[in-house]
């Protein structure tokens, strides 16, 4: 039987937080997109942006900001075109995570911006996978 569509949407943003998003936003097949272009394209200020980038869940962000901040990183959780392209990313990328993001390795603001940023996330799927590990089934 198949999922109804409100819960595949609501499994998705448990998934894909807005860190991660911020991390896949790219030109296409280019450069990470910045701070100031992800805010001219959301509508959202720099300063929101940066906040909501550090973010490891939705919580606390209303319906009109993420999808402004989507918008923004050109990833739109409920398009199912998008969805598949950045699991299929994700899926193929290498698994050595010092080989992940190539992208974001070649950039000036690699060990100021991006490195903190993936430690982050990582740290964050770290706690959540032992989180889901000790519940009780």
């Amino acid at each position: 039987m198949a999922k109804p569509h409100g819960q595949v949407l609501w499994e998705r943003f448990d998934r894909y937080c807005p860190l991660l998003l911020r991390l896949l936003a790219r030109h296409r097949r280019g450069a990470p997109l910045t701070v100031v272009e992800i805010s001219q394209r959301s509508g959202l200020s720099p300063s929101s942006i940066e906040a909501i980038s550090l973010c490891v869940d939705w919580r606390g962000i209303d319906l009109p900001t993420a999808r402004a901040f989507m918008r923004g990183v050109g990833i739109d959780l409920t398009s199912r075109e998008d969805f598949r392209r950045v699991r299929m990313y994700l899926r193929t990328s290498s698994r050595d995570p010092n080989k992940k993001f190539p992208y974001l390795r070649r950039t000036p603001e690699w060990k100021t911006l991006y490195l903190p940023l993936l430690e982050r996330l990582a740290s964050h799927l770290k706690q959540s996978a032992s989180r889901r590990t000790s519940e009780p089934r």
